[in-house]
């Protein structure tokens, strides 16, 4: 299926831009008696060419945040009295 555009809508999207989280997810696959497709051809091609410019690391470092993971060594004083808490506090839930 091919989504009708304007002639203004057109020239807005002439330059590759990014779609925001606004807006509707028209490139995105639907199932119909077909397959999976997109629900306009139009909008999955722009969102390929979006994903094809990315620089994917770049983006994934800014996008992604992982919590700073210290570990204790078992040589440590409080490593068993946090352990315990740890399990205590576990079995708690």
């Amino acid at each position: 299926m091919l989504c009708r555009r304007t002639p203004k809508q057109r020239r807005a999207a002439d330059h590759l831009r990014f779609m925001s989280k606004t807006e509707d997810h028209r490139w995105d696959l639907s199932e119909d008696e077909d397959g999976y497709l997109p629900e306009c051809d139009e909008a999955f091609e722009e969102k390929m060419e979006e994903w094809a410019a990315r620089d994917w690391p770049q983006w994934l470092a800014r996008q992604l945040a992982f919590p700073d993971l210290e570990v204790t060594p078992k040589a440590d004083p409080n490593f068993w009295p946090v352990r315990e808490y740890v399990v205590w506090f576990a079995n708690r839930c």
